[in-house]
């Protein structure tokens, strides 16, 4: 007993679905982008001077190849000595990332279950 099987249609959707996945993974990375700025200004351990620095973080989610990448960014000059000076008394952006990663890994393994 034989039977045949006919992958045209499959082969067909693939591409479909490969852009279905990376625009449900890029919006989802958008809203993990934002909820990291959201805490990591909300966290930030600092007594704000003129409120530029904790203004102008930034949740990041951009595309790099294949891969989808999503982070924060201290956008001011001063931001890198925030973050590793003083014994990084003033951290706010590598522990907001190590806080959540897991969350939003468990997030996005959750989207392409």
């Amino acid at each position: 007993m034989a039977f045949r099987i006919d992958a045209s249609q499959v082969l067909k959707q693939l591409p479909e679905a490969k852009l279905r996945v990376m625009y449900a993974a890029e919006k989802y990375g958008q809203a993990a982008a934002a909820k990291l700025e959201a805490k990591a200004k909300t966290d930030a351990p600092w007594t704000d001077r003129t409120g530029l620095a904790r203004q102008t973080m930034a949740g990041v989610c951009d595309w790099a190849g294949e891969s989808l990448r999503v982070g924060i960014a201290g956008n001011m000059n001063y931001s890198v000595y925030l973050e590793f000076c003083n014994e990084g008394r003033f951290a706010v952006l590598w522990p907001t990332l190590n806080a959540m990663s897991a969350e939003i890994i468990q997030g996005m393994a959750g989207l392409i279950k």
